[in-house]
């Protein structure tokens, strides 16, 4: 609610985005035997937007922090976030 209600302009933006997006969550969170709806934390984190940053340094649709992909062994480095694609991002979130 706070989006559409804070930035209506943007919803057409993330409605639009759903729509390349989901497919691919779709695909990998049925692998996984994720959830369906945990697809919809990502608007949260980033409003699908893959090269957000928030104030604390967090990137990418995820927002994967730095340490958190050092934790797990994942590649990090300034050229590239923690997955070079989409769907690298969401196997690894």
């Amino acid at each position: 609610i706070l989006y559409s209600e804070k930035m209506p302009s943007s919803m057409g933006t993330v409605m639009g985005l759903c729509e390349y997006y989901w497919p691919i969550f779709d695909e990998i969170f049925a692998h996984y035997g994720l959830p369906l709806e945990l697809k919809a934390l990502v608007i949260v984190e980033s409003m699908l937007k893959p090269t957000a940053t928030s104030r604390v340094g967090a990137k990418g649709l995820w927002q994967f922090m730095y340490g958190t992909g050092k934790l797990y062994k994942l590649n990090v480095t300034s050229e590239v976030g923690v997955g070079t694609t989409v769907e690298m991002e969401v196997k690894f979130a």
